[in-house]
């Protein structure tokens, strides 16, 4: 994931409206991209066992898979949030040390 930022301003420097176009959906395929890939893979998955397994069998692997999916991002988005906020390096030293004051 290091070079995305450098290839979207590579896209975009070229000025015209196609070059944006293929900036914004580069950069909405790397955001949407693992999850259009789980949906995929769910419906892969449901497409080759529902004759084998059965309709409610199937149900219940689908609905564990969402829940397993939806428990593990709410577990660990808060300490992707702390360690995103611990890695973070003040921008200058005085920044550090002054009050963020709006006044």
């Amino acid at each position: 994931m290091a070079g995305i930022g450098f290839e979207l301003q590579r896209l975009t420097h070229k000025g015209d409206m196609t070059s944006h176009m293929r900036a914004i959906f580069h950069a909405s395929m790397v955001i949407a991209g693992p999850w259009l890939m789980f949906i995929f893979c769910i419906l892969f998955i449901s497409l080759l066992t529902e004759q084998k397994l059965g309709l409610p069998m199937l149900t219940g692997f689908r609905t564990k898979l969402i829940y397993i999916l939806g428990i593990s991002l709410l577990t660990s988005a808060p300490v992707l949030i702390l360690a995103i906020r611990m890695l973070q390096t003040p921008s200058t030293s005085e920044s550090s040390t002054s009050s963020h004051s709006f006044t």
